[in-house]
């Protein structure tokens, strides 16, 4: 009989491929055909469509791009992490938080809280104006309490 080299260690592996492999083909198959990016496109949207382009935006890195791309000023739309990390922002928005006019809430925003404070803070003092998609794809543009730009409608 032929001796395959490897073989022997090759066994331990196949429950593990039994179990992972459906898994792994789903979360594929997800991904391959569900639309992960239109509740972006929604709220960019709807930003365009509602809110006032001197509004102070807060705002997820994917949506940054496009917004200003819409005319919205790069200087008014930042960047969430910016707000807690970089000197230069903080020095712009020596108010933090309460500079800001709309905050967009991703996922992405929504899992560091405990790390971004003045984001905590922008999501705590705001309440939904718009929200897009479910779950944790779920797209929210909130309005900031006591903002200086008038509510969209």
């Amino acid at each position: 009989a032929a001796v395959v080299p490897g073989w022997p260690g090759a066994l331990p592996c196949w429950p593990a491929v039994v179990v992972v492999a459906p898994r792994w083909w789903q979360g594929d198959r997800e991904l391959m055909t569900a639309d992960q990016d239109a509740p972006f496109r929604q709220a960019d949207a709807w930003i365009a469509d509602n809110v006032p382009r001197e509004a102070r935006l807060l705002v997820d890195d994917a949506l940054w791009v496009d917004l200003v791309e819409r005319g919205h000023p790069p200087g008014q739309v930042v960047w969430f992490y910016k707000l807690d990390t970089d000197q230069d922002v903080k020095g712009r928005y020596p108010r933090g938080w309460r500079e800001f006019d709309y905050v967009v809430a991703t996922a992405t925003m929504r899992d560091f809280p405990e790390h971004l404070p003045q984001v905590a803070e922008a999501l705590r003092h705001s309440e939904v104006a718009a929200s897009f998609g479910s779950g944790t794809g779920r797209v929210e543009v909130r309005k900031v309490e006591g903002s200086p730009v008038s509510s969209p409608g």
